[in-house]
């Protein structure tokens, strides 16, 4: 029976600290936990060269939610063509919860110009006490200058 004990009780032992370390980690990482709340982002953006010609072309368009500890959820990837004033939405609401202080969204558009490497964005990020007043939701539509103008394009 003592040959069965010993091993359990290190069993035991080992599983109770693994178990512990995992929370100190996530508290270490984490403030306080806040009442759960849920949003909604409903994010567009206006492009428009430097020599204010709307832009008409591709736009990418991405947007993903961290938790405080740092796991990746929500990870969602679209891209579209601007309308003639340099209008683009995706056409998708994307709803996220959030229960720490330091959970968050991050958004970002890129434009990039035809033929070569050179890119634009515009990026955000959103965390909870910037949400959190705002209970029907998150509704932005981003203005981006394009460092090039029309003729360069």
């Amino acid at each position: 029976m003592k040959k069965l004990l010993i091993p359990l009780l290190l069993i035991g032992v080992v599983v109770l600290f693994t178990r512990t370390s995992c929370n100190d980690k996530d508290y270490d990482t984490c403030d306080a936990p806040q009442p759960l709340i849920e949003r909604s982002f409903t994010l567009s953006i206006i492009v428009k060269y430097k020599d204010h010609v709307p832009y008409v072309g591709k736009v990418r368009f991405m947007i993903n939610k961290m938790y405080c500890y740092g796991n990746q959820s929500g990870l969602y990837s679209t891209q579209g063509i601007t309308d003639l004033t340099g209008f683009w939405r995706s056409g998708s609401v994307y709803t996220y919860k959030f229960k720490d202080l330091k959970d968050f969204v991050e958004m970002v558009f890129t434009v990039q110009k035809e033929g070569t490497q050179l890119l634009e964005t515009k990026e955000d990020t959103f965390y909870y006490a910037d949400v959190e007043g705002k209970p029907g939701g998150i509704e932005i539509t981003y203005q981006m200058i394009l460092p090039w103008t029309s003729e360069e394009e």
